[in-house]
Formats: structure tokens, C-alpha cells, sequence
């Protein structure tokens, strides 16, 4: 065969190929995947946030209500020892606090009171401690000011004998804190304000400090962090620490496989990122939070992490009063894990017709950096930067859903 017709033939081939449409690229079908990974426009991208570290796409930040309304998550149940405190040297109970968090750690007849849920539960919570024979607290700590973490508190405070007590170094423009420092006056305690690495005794177990920034932004972030070891056992509390504050704590290398996680701030959407979970691998997730609550309380984004790592979910909302025991090397619980991961949009309650009960649509502003919504009025408003500014008209049910919390100044 010669060159030249060898190239002619060659030709011809390549024609019958193109008209063919063989060399032809297609758009994928809908609901089709592509080869190819594609950004979203910068203008949907408001701020730094979406590098939060939570795991989920952009795509998936984007369910409607609807679809959070109706969302599922993959769970296993099962294997969780039961017992009571028979042969327990430590325990840890998480009351029913409602929206708010009150943790109780024991440890060799020592003990510590983290959070003490808000005002409306302050008296349960005197209860508990009396109905336990709890007249003494080695330690008290306040994770951060807010309402329902203190309020219940300054219950203890005074039907209590308090030897320390650790709190964030900043000061709340709000009647709640100025009664927790009245109540910390009575007893002659001063506020200590630890640091990263301080550590206490509480029997044999060790409390540990692994954040306590002053200097976030949000009071979230300043939230007290500690690690309880005892023996092998390990728990992990936050108090309502969110992407920020969690980011700092796995950059500063001071997390460690957990047995079990008290899920911070009840469960919202800033907080148990995935490249934190990673770190603390938490076999167990502790979760306090509302029936009903206004804030839909625990979110889908949430409970997917969660789920991811495979954790046991107990929750007060749900179960009540949890307390986990432990002899040092084993861990074992007064109930059974929850089989129940509905998200808080799937647990609003209904009318009396069966539909949910959604606000009326008014004016709000959106700070899409911090994931607050503010009432225009707020004074919040006036210091919040112009580029993480968005006014909207909308429902506050659309609005949480969308992955948003109310302004703890204003409350919207």
C-alpha cells in the first residue's frame, strides 16, 4: 500500500469517525454525575465560612425545608451495655435540662458540676444534687454565660458547698451573669479563668483544659473545654464551642480519642465538624437538648457527622436523665442508646390539624460569617461587617432551617 493512499484512507476514517458523532461530548442526563467537579459561583461563597471543615458540600448546606423535614440518617443501635453504679468508681450524668446543658461527674466521692442548664430548671437541678446526697462540689465550671448554661448554677451555688470555680475571662452585659457573680460573692469563691493545659484532681480522675480562648469573637468560642480522664475512661465536653473554636483545638493538638463526646451546643450546625470528630473518634455522643425547642435543635449537619462516626446517640429530649459509669476500664450505661436521630425540624411540634406552626415572614438580618439572624433593630447589627450583611423577608422557621440561630441579644 503507498503512503499517499494509506493517508487517504486514513482520512476517510477519521471523516466517517467525526460525522458519526463517535468524538461527540455530551451533558450528563439529569441526575446524571459527571467526571468532572465543578465549584458554585464565588458569589454564593459569603464569607471564610465555607471551609467550616463540617463535611458537607455546598449542595448538601442547600436542603430545603422540606427536604430537612424528611431526612433520614443511617445508624446502628445496639451493644451498649446497661447497668447501675455497682462497681463504679466514676460517672458522669447528663440532666434534663431541656435547651441547655448540666453535666454532674463524680469521681471516688468527688465532684464536679459542669453547666447547670438555665433558670426554668434551676430547681431540678438542686433536686438532683440533694436526691444524690451531692453537698459538695470540688469543682464548679461555667462553660460560658449564656441564660441555660449558669442559670441553674446559682442554685447550687447557694444550697451547695463550692471549693473552685472555672469560668471564661470575659464579662456578660446581661442580669443572669451579674446574679452568678452575686451568687459566687456570697460564697467567698473567686471566678479562676484557666488556660489550655491547666489541669484538676477530681478524686483520680484528671480535668483537663483544652480551650478557654478569651480572645474569639463569639462567646460560643470562649466556651471552657475539658477532657475528664479516668483510667481509661475519657470525656469530652465543649460547652457550646462551635467551627472556630474547634478548628484551634485540633491545630493545637491537644484532642485525643474520646469514649464519649457531649455534643456541642446542643447539637447546631457550626459545631462537631468533621475534622474535629476526626480527632476525637467518640464511641458515645452525649446530647442535651429541648423537645421542640425554638432553635430546631440538634441539626441535620450535626447528627450526620455523628452518624459518621459511628457513635451511640443518647439524648435528654428524648431519653431523659443519662448516666454512664465506669470502673476505670470498663464503661457501661443506666439506658440504652436512642434509635431516634431525628433532626429539630423533624421534631417541631404540630397544631391540633397536623401542620407545623411557622411564623409569619418579617424582616431579619442575616450574618452569613457567624450564622446569627438579628432583628434590624439590634445593635449587633450596626458593628457586623458589610460583607457578611444580608437582609432577608422571611419566616425565623425558614431561616433556622437554612442553618441559622437567633441573636442571644435580640432573640428573634
Amino acid at each position: 500500500m503507498s503512503k499517499k493512499f494509506a493517508a487517504v484512507f486514513t482520512a476517510i476514517i477519521l471523516i466517517t469517525i467525526i460525522f458519526s458523532g463517535c468524538g461527540k461530548v455530551t451533558e450528563p442526563e439529569s441526575g446524571a454525575s459527571s467526571d468532572i467537579s465543578t465549584s458554585k459561583d464565588s458569589d454564593k461563597i459569603p464569607d471564610d465560612r465555607d471551609d467550616s471543615g463540617d463535611g458537607l458540600s455546598e449542595e448538601d448546606d442547600d436542603y430545603t425545608s422540606e427536604e430537612a423535614a424528611t431526612w433520614t440518617v443511617d445508624y446502628e443501635t445496639g451493644d451498649v451495655p446497661v447497668g447501675d453504679e455497682t462497681g463504679a468508681g466514676f460517672s458522669v450524668s447528663m440532666l434534663d435540662v431541656g435547651e441547655g446543658l448540666c453535666l454532674l461527674f463524680g469521681a471516688d466521692g468527688k465532684y464536679m458540676l459542669y453547666d447547670g442548664g438555665g433558670r426554668e430548671t434551676s430547681s431540678y437541678v438542686v433536686s438532683y444534687l440533694k436526691a444524690h446526697d451531692v453537698t459538695e462540689l470540688d469543682l464548679m465550671v461555667a462553660s460560658h454565660y449564656d441564660e441555660d448554661h449558669i442559670g441553674g448554677l446559682i442554685g447550687a451555688l447557694y444550697n451547695a458547698n463550692v471549693n473552685a470555680f472555672w469560668g471564661p475571662d470575659y464579662q456578660a452585659e446581661t442580669s443572669i451573669y451579674t446574679s452568678l457573680v452575686n451568687a459566687l460573692d456570697s460564697a467567698g469563691l473567686t471566678c479562676i479563668h484557666p488556660s489550655v493545659g491547666d489541669e484538676f484532681a477530681l478524686g483520680s480522675a484528671t480535668v483537663k483544659v483544652v480551650s478557654a480562648s478569651a480572645d474569639s469573637t463569639l462567646e460560643n468560642d470562649r466556651s471552657v473545654a475539658v477532657i475528664v480522664t479516668y483510667g481509661e475512661t475519657k470525656v469530652l465536653v465543649t460547652g457550646d464551642c462551635e467551627s472556630a473554636a474547634e478548628s484551634a483545638m485540633v491545630s493545637a493538638g491537644v484532642l485525643e480519642p474520646v469514649d464519649i463526646y457531649v455534643v456541642a451546643h446542643h447539637g447546631a450546625a457550626a459545631s462537631s465538624n468533621k475534622a474535629f470528630l476526626a480527632e476525637v473518634k467518640p464511641a458515645y455522643a452525649f446530647l442535651s437538648c429541648g423537645l421542640g425547642n425554638e432553635n430546631m435543635h440538634p441539626s441535620r449537619e450535626a447528627l450526620l457527622n455523628l452518624s459518621e462516626c459511628k457513635a451511640k446517640l443518647f439524648r435528654t429530649d428524648i431519653q431523659g436523665e443519662v448516666t454512664a459509669f465506669s470502673d476505670g476500664s470498663s464503661l457501661w450505661f443506666s439506658t440504652a442508646d436512642t434509635s431516634d436521630w431525628r433532626n429539630g425540624t423533624q421534631m417541631t411540634v404540630v397544631d391540633g390539624e397536623g401542620t407545623e406552626n411557622v411564623s409569619e415572614p418579617q424582616d431579619y438580618i442575616l450574618n452569613t460569617n457567624s450564622k446569627r439572624f438579628h432583628y434590624p433593630s439590634c445593635d449587633s447589627v450596626s458593628d457586623m461587617s458589610e460583607r457578611n450583611k444580608k437582609e432577608v423577608h422571611m419566616s425565623r422557621e425558614e431561616i433556622i432551617n437554612m442553618g441559622y440561630e437567633s441573636c442571644g441579644r435580640c432573640h428573634p
